[in-house]
């Protein structure tokens, strides 16, 4: 064996390398890259190879970083060429102003599953029971409003941002250096007694999460825009025709109508989060009216109407505030148009969640967590764009349960984890 390994013949064993490079072992990969470089900085990464191998100089931090970014370039490659491949396998075509499916794939769209009648008339019978007789009497029961769990696939999005690192100064000329001093010394000026701070820039991501039953599976990317082509693609991968397709959304008018186009080839259904629609009504609120005391008995009135899903009442309600409490009017047509544009997705949160169903986008929110804000929001932390998304991916492939296939062969399963 060893034999065969000998300088004179080694090359026809390990392929010849160009420069200073090295062969990277899949251990190494595994062991520094994949598990250690999401849990600690790419310094402490650095130093416990050294300790570890027992070298007296270590790689540097820049070459784990460098490390990192390559495999989130890799990964989106491998991502990208595989929904494009799932998308042509089912005759999925989208295009800027309308998106084209063949024949086949519509007509094997099931319909939609929804829950058993028996037990919506029985929740939206508790629910009308102990709510107060004014809504009561405006409570109206639908059938098709709540899905059947175990036949949906829930989709959330959501994004995340971390800081942005600065560019590094290289070689500057003499008036650059003048204008950049010029430039601390006017960011040091006050302005009304205080000091004027520079915007921070940030750095975001945008996180899909996925979750039919007890399984789960997470696609990041630079925002919802480029995700789009992998989100239809892994739920066509998964036999996503034979479930409904319950979309949670935070309202935001550009999101709910990219959703809205590129799936209105089968029907889908769309649930605003109650998270941000109570953080929405406080924020307008606040904005919107003077007094305290009347602030809060307005906010609590409108969010009851909102909890039941009866929106013309809550606009109803938001149109009759007394001119006499309103310091910015604009603010209060904003809230108005917010329940006016979101209106179909308001449902009725108070029979779902007698019935156990989602009422928000709580698990992206968590996702959020695991892939970026547990590593990358550190005190002093910054990222660049693709240092943020090599490290966001890497954590993805461990909770997608896709590292050990990635390591050994640079593909992935798109398969829902438990």
């Amino acid at each position: 064996m060893y034999d065969d390994a000998s300088s004179g013949n080694s090359s026809d064993i390990f392929p010849p390398q160009r420069g200073k490079t090295y062969r990277q072992t899949a251990g190494f990969r595994r062991r520094y890259v994949h598990e250690g470089c999401p849990q600690k900085s790419y310094r402490l990464v650095s130093d416990a190879y050294r300790k570890e191998t027992f070298q007296e100089v270590s790689f540097s931090s820049r070459s784990l970083q460098d490390m990192v970014v390559a495999e989130g370039k890799r990964f989106s490659k491998v991502l990208e060429h595989k929904s494009l491949e799932i998308l042509q396998e089912h005759g999925v075509v989208h295009k800027r102003d309308k998106t084209e499916v063949i024949e086949q794939t519509q007509t094997a769209v099931t319909a939609p599953q929804y829950m058993d009648p028996a037990k919506v008339i029985a929740a939206y019978d508790a629910v009308k029971s102990k709510c107060d007789a004014e809504v009561a009497d405006k409570l109206e029961l639908d059938l098709e409003a709540y899905e059947c769990p175990q036949h949906t696939i829930n989709i959330s999005n959501d994004d995340v941002c971390v800081k942005k690192q600065k560019n590094k100064r290289k070689g500057l000329s003499e008036q650059e250096l003048q204008q950049e001093q010029q430039d601390r010394q006017q960011a040091k000026q006050r302005v009304n007694g205080r000091k004027v701070h520079k915007k921070r820039k940030y750095v975001y991501q945008n996180v899909t999460h996925f979750e039919h039953e007890d399984k789960t599976y997470r696609i990041i990317g630079e925002r919802l825009s480029t995700q789009l082509n992998s989100i239809t693609a892994f739920l066509l991968y998964n036999k996503g025709l034979n479930y409904n397709w319950t979309f949670y959304v935070d309202g935001q008018r550009i999101i709910n109508e990219s959703i809205a186009h590129r799936f209105s080839w089968r029907k889908i259904d769309m649930v605003l989060d109650w998270y941000h629609l109570d953080k929405k009504i406080k924020q307008q609120l606040y904005r919107a009216v003077k007094s305290c005391t009347e602030r809060d008995e307005l906010m609590q009135e409108i969010k009851k109407w909102a909890w039941y899903g009866l929106v013309d009442e809550a606009i109803t309600c938001i149109e009759k505030i007394d001119e006499s409490i309103i310091k910015n009017e604009e603010e209060q047509q904003v809230l108005i148009g917010y329940f006016q544009r979101n209106r179909n997705y308001i449902k009725c949160y108070a029979v779902r969640k007698e019935l156990g169903l989602r009422l928000s986008s709580n698990r992206v929110e968590k996702t959020n967590d695991e892939l970026v804000s547990e590593r990358q929001k550190n005190n002093g932390m910054s990222f660049t764009r693709n240092g943020s998304y090599g490290l966001a991916i890497i954590k993805s492939l461990e909770l997608n349960d896709e590292r050990e296939r990635w390591i050994k062969t640079g593909d992935i399963k798109f398969k829902f984890a438990a």
